[in-house]
């Protein structure tokens, strides 16, 4: 059932931040509720800043990322909710996630476990692009 669903699937396509100690849950979905407080982030990377294209629009790389991860109560200990936009040149990438996580207490300590699917949606601007001989079939 999946494959007839879906077009295309990727694997660890992963937006770089710099400061992972910001954002845990991002990377690490059973990181969700763990702190027992409701945390929001923004976040904002901008690569080579004040970078200007000689010939093309574009310049720098910017990421930005909001996100949201709250502890609730139940079988589930946490959900997280993020926004994620890129634009690097001619390819702009956003992509949305929702994260649960589960965690189970023990004597010795605890264990908590996550998923965290994302919807990635691409787009390409062909006018980026520059032909070398115009006028070559």
């Amino acid at each position: 059932m999946f494959i007839i669903v879906s077009y295309q699937c990727t694997g660890q396509n992963e937006f770089f931040f710099g400061h992972y100690m910001f954002n845990q849950a991002y990377f690490n979905p059973a990181r969700i509720g763990f702190e027992d407080e409701a945390l929001v982030s923004f976040n904002h990377r901008t690569q080579w800043a004040g970078y200007d294209a000689s010939l093309d629009p574009g310049g720098a790389p910017t990421t930005q990322m909001v996100s949201l991860t709250a502890p609730v109560e139940g079988k589930i200990s946490g959900l997280g909710f993020f926004f994620i936009n890129d634009r690097s040149c001619p390819l702009t990438s956003i992509q949305i996630r929702a994260g649960l996580s589960i965690r189970k207490e023990f004597q010795f300590g605890r264990i908590s476990v996550g998923l965290m699917p994302a919807v990635n949606m691409d787009s390409v601007n062909a006018s980026y692009f520059r032909f070398n001989n115009p006028g070559d079939p």
